[in-house]
């Protein structure tokens, strides 16, 4: 409607002139811009609008590739005006400082940094505003939401409006020793969740005997992950704590356990490793119900390396737990994270002596008398005692003389398959 617009007035105009006995040039003229002209007007408007409709398209990808770029990219991009309020920051602060950006959003950049060091930005962004200049590659200390220091590497623009400067763009990113341990950290969170995706952890079991009788009574089961690089167990399960898989890897190695103790002798029982933070996940209490092993078979062992900062949720899960008929037992007593404190709170069933107590104890009387008064307290409170790491026959003949229930260790079994222990093929 609006290309034919002007040739319509045209029109309006001439025929009315031509009718009254106008003349004929003027007829002509009209017809010539209604014929001639009208299509290079189009024309023009035509190309006019292809250019609009392009610079939209243009417009469209350099935002596309702009939100790839804030989505994707390892800076972080922030913008502030000219008092310093933060306006815009991208997601990966969550990764930097451990904020969402909306909780910084209005806020004074201020607040992300300690006293000494909120002087010196200020002082920074005044200068850049009255010169109209940015900075590059200046080392700040932020601190993160949890309050923890953290160095990181500003550089910013000033941007200028018609009432002067209106507020500043820039990027923050780690430090290069930051840098390189984001790196390292990644590559231990690829292997783990390697490990895990491919459910390559193999169980194997290690005989528990008992020290009146001389009978295997019992076995713990144990995880080895055979592939490269070749590192030991503890190894893997930090390394999956350090990236937030640890939860992950345990209940992974649960379940293989479970499922492979099905080949174990149908009398004895099953020790399983288990952190209290996973105990009380819903994902283990499901691996528990899946098992087809009887919970009176299944003794869960929990570690002493762990903090508990909640004992009456640990103990209520485990008391859930005793009511289905399952057994407890305080891993590495004498080594952990609280020494006797878990025996204290969790009234267990059984207490397991770790090797840095048994190793020794026949040549080393300080060795000796500690894990005889650990073996009168456990009988006189009603727990088992059983020394793990028995190496020696002579470590097996100190321990039996002073009354411990069991015991476990490389003399008297080497970790291995079900198969070995249930004498099948």
């Amino acid at each position: 409607m609006w290309t034919a617009a002007p040739f319509v007035l045209v029109l309006r105009w001439a025929v009315p002139l031509a009718r009254r006995g106008g003349s004929r040039s003027v007829a002509l003229v009209a017809a010539w811009i209604v014929i001639v002209a009208a299509p290079f007007h189009g024309l023009f408007l035509w190309r006019r609008q292809d250019r609009r409709e392009q610079s939209e398209r243009l417009l469209e990808l350099a935002q596309r590739r702009l939100s790839a770029v804030v989505q994707t990219g390892d800076e972080l991009l922030w913008e502030m005006d000219a008092l310093g309020n933060i306006s815009y920051l991208s997601p990966i602060v969550r990764d930097y400082l451990g904020y969402r950006p909306e909780e910084l959003l209005g806020q004074h950049v201020g607040v992300l940094l300690p006293e000494r060091e909120r002087e010196r930005a200020m002082r920074l962004l005044t200068d850049s505003a009255s010169r109209i200049t940015g900075w590059t590659n200046e080392h700040f200390t932020f601190l993160t939401k949890a309050g923890r220091p953290r160095v990181l590497v500003s550089s910013g623009v000033t941007h200028v409006g018609s009432q002067g400067v209106v507020g500043f763009t820039g990027t923050v990113r780690r430090a290069e020793a930051d840098w390189a341990e984001a790196r390292r950290q990644q590559m231990r969170r690829d292997r783990v969740a390697d490990v895990i995706e491919r459910r390559a952890v193999q169980p194997v079991f290690q005989p528990i005997i008992d020290l009146a009788t001389g009978a295997v009574v019992g076995a713990e089961a144990l995880s080895r992950f055979p592939d490269e690089p070749e590192q030991d167990p503890e190894h893997w399960f930090n390394a999956a704590a350090a990236v937030g898989l640890g939860q992950a890897l345990e209940l992974l190695a649960v379940r293989a356990s479970l499922e492979a103790a099905r080949r174990l002798p149908p009398d004895i029982y099953v020790s399983i490793n288990v952190s209290p933070a996973t105990l009380r996940s819903a994902d283990f209490l499901a691996h528990l119900q899946a098992s087809p092993l009887p919970a009176t078979r299944l003794v869960i062992e929990v570690t002493e390396h762990a903090s508990v900062a909640d004992y009456p949720a640990l103990s209520s899960r485990i008391g859930e737990l005793r009511a289905r008929g399952l057994r407890l037992a305080v891993d590495d007593a004498g080594s952990g994270y609280a020494s006797f404190q878990h025996i204290l709170q969790l009234v267990p069933d059984y207490i397991k002596l770790d090797r840095t107590l048994v190793g020794g104890l026949d040549r080393d009387p300080a060795r000796h008398a500690l894990v005889s008064a650990v073996s009168a307290f456990a009988r006189d409170a009603g727990f088992n005692a059983i020394a793990e790491g028995i190496e020696t026959s002579s470590e097996l003949d100190a321990v039996r003389v002073l009354g411990l229930a069991g015991a476990q260790g490389f003399y008297l079994g080497r970790p291995a398959p079900a198969e070995a222990l249930s004498g099948t093929p």
